[in-house]
């Protein structure tokens, strides 16, 4: 379980709210790696991440680069599977034949850990990676190997599309800031004082675009004053025990991964 947040380019936001926005998301669910991917207009992108990196550095790095238009994603790491290393936080660049971007993600994904340790990986997040950029986002919803639960700030293309700022909200805690157009897990109370903010419902958005109008529960300034909701689960087991099973138990799909002995495989399924 993490805490994230998308900053588009040009938004209203000054160097110390910044700061405070991401203080209190790392605050709030974090503080066990911090990381970023700045995207500019035309594709270009910076990325840093390690356990002991700050928020203050981050914004740093960014907040001009933001004023000139490059949007930001930002994540802060609490662990729930893997361990405490630079190469585990987030974002985590995915590289394959079916998608190219960067993946932030909040929740836990528990038949993830699975993964990670088949492919010898450190945590749920890279496994989803690795499968996006393998499968695409399609193949992956083809094959129902996407977790069904979380939070997922995706920036990329499948080689054929212009690249996109997209999250996949399917649980979870996510809001939207419209004066601001800042995407966050949460806003603390300070913000929430001074601006609007909402609860965006599940579903695929665009994160350029104004979060949609319809919301579980409204929250700030035009409010008077915030308001108590329940999350929905983060640790509900997003399948059933038989899903690895089912889904690598086939040779085709255990060769199309990495060429693994088939018989070897077999034998981890079982265990």
């Amino acid at each position: 379980m993490c805490r994230l947040a998308f900053i588009p380019g040009r938004a209203k936001v000054g160097y110390k709210e910044l700061v405070k926005l991401f203080n209190a998301l790392q605050a709030s669910c974090g503080g066990d790696g911090n990381g970023y991917v700045a995207v500019g207009e035309n594709g270009e992108t910076i990325s840093r991440k390690a356990v002991k990196l700050t928020n203050e550095q981050i914004v740093k790095d960014t907040y001009k680069l933001i004023r000139n238009g490059w949007a930001v994603y930002y994540h802060t790491r609490k662990i729930s599977i893997g361990w405490s290393e630079d190469a585990q936080c987030h974002p985590f660049k995915i590289a394959g034949k079916k998608f190219s971007g960067y993946l932030c993600h909040n929740g836990t994904w528990t038949d993830g850990g699975v993964m990670a340790r088949y492919f010898g990986l450190g945590s749920d997040t890279a496994a989803l990676a690795r499968l996006i950029g393998q499968f695409g986002l399609k193949g992956l919803s083809d094959r129902k190997l996407f977790p069904h639960s979380g939070v997922f700030l995706l920036y990329g293309s499948n080689g054929k599309d212009q690249p996109m700022h997209r999250v996949i909200y399917l649980s979870g805690d996510l809001e939207y800031c419209p004066q601001t157009g800042v995407w966050a897990s949460e806003f603390h109370e300070e913000w929430k004082h001074w601006n609007d903010t909402y609860r965006v419902e599940t579903g695929r958005h665009m994160l350029e675009k104004p979060a949609p109008k319809k919301v579980v529960q409204h929250f700030g300034a035009s409010k008077g004053k915030s308001c108590e909701f329940k999350s929905q689960p983060r640790y509900a087991s997003d399948i059933d025990s038989s899903w690895f099973r089912r889904a690598y138990g086939p040779p085709d799909y255990i060769e199309e991964l990495d060429g693994t002995d088939h018989n070897i495989s077999r034998n981890l399924l079982d265990t």
